[in-house]
């Protein structure tokens, strides 16, 4: 009776350390389970250490005729996942992901969390089809983003709208959104924009995990330094983080590279980003063959 007793804590003790670790996203086992001495109850919860959320995975492989979906991305990934099968998708109508989408929306739209809501015109949510596969993510939104109340829509938007035409997409085949919600400018130059600092940032992530929770994209594209620092929680330079794929949250394929906005004031780095792209396009299974110019 006893050795029953002990190896049911035992069971509940790896049970509660295996549901942190799904909580955290974290894609590997640490090399040993909690003791069953060492729990206080038995749905206490340990502390993950020191493993990261971001895998590299490798890139995806050419689309064979006919694919419309991507390969599992435990088949990419480069290290070995937990398990046989990757975690199941979150599953919700059109119409019950666009109301979510809405009440979030609401709730940004009446945000305190930080200094940025007492000189905010509007909040600016996304733009796009929340359905669509890909989703692109900068980092906040800009003077003409706030006067139009939607993302990307002065000069660096419409190359961005150049950029995924030349993908072959729509309007209606992505979606567009910022990890802050409110217009960051100079305090000088009311005028001129800035880059949101640590704290606004993190007073939007709850906002930001659950726009993509809901979104559940097949692929993103993060745009620029802050906007993929703000994905991976990594400081390494864009210059080196771009053209790689990664993991958002052990799950989701991201692709880093740079903003628009940098590509205006450095057009020959246009090429680079359209090889980027290509990658997605491969990921979506789109051939990106016919526009490779």
């Amino acid at each position: 009776m006893e050795t029953r007793r002990e190896l049911l804590d035992l069971v509940r003790a790896a049970r509660a350390h295996l549901e942190a670790l799904a909580d955290s996203g974290v894609e590997q086992l640490p090399g040993r389970l909690p003791s069953v001495a060492a729990k206080a109850t038995p749905r206490t919860r340990a502390p993950v250490e020191s493993a990261p959320l971001l895998v590299p995975v490798a890139p995806a492989p050419a689309p064979s005729s006919g694919t419309t979906r991507p390969p599992p991305i435990e088949a990419l990934a480069a290290t070995p996942r937990v398990g046989a099968s990757a975690p199941p998708r979150r599953v919700l109508s059109s119409e019950e992901r666009r109301r979510q989408l809405q009440v979030l929306s609401d709730e940004v739209a009446s945000c305190t969390r930080c200094p940025l809501h007492a000189t905010r015109t509007r909040t600016v949510f996304a733009r796009g089809n929340p359905d669509a596969e890909l989703v692109f993510v900068g980092e906040g939104p800009t003077r003409e983003d706030e006067l139009q109340g939607e993302p990307f829509v002065g000069p660096a938007g419409e190359l961005l709208d150049k950029m995924i035409g030349a993908m072959g997409c729509g309007r209606d085949d992505a979606y567009i959104m910022t990890v802050v919600k409110c217009r960051s400018f100079e305090p000088a130059d009311p005028t001129k924009d800035r880059k949101p600092d640590a704290g606004e940032m993190a007073a939007c992530r709850p906002f930001f995990d659950r726009q993509l929770e809901l979104l559940d994209p097949s692929a993103l594209v993060g745009l620029g330094a802050t906007a993929v620092q703000a994905l991976t929680g990594s400081t390494t330079p864009i210059t080196r983080l771009r053209g790689t794929w990664r993991l958002f949250k052990g799950r989701v394929p991201l692709m880093p590279t740079f903003h628009p906005a940098y590509l205006l004031r450095s057009p020959d780095k246009k090429r680079d980003v359209w090889d980027d792209l290509k990658q997605v396009m491969q990921r979506l299974g789109k051939d990106s063959s016919p526009k490779d110019r």
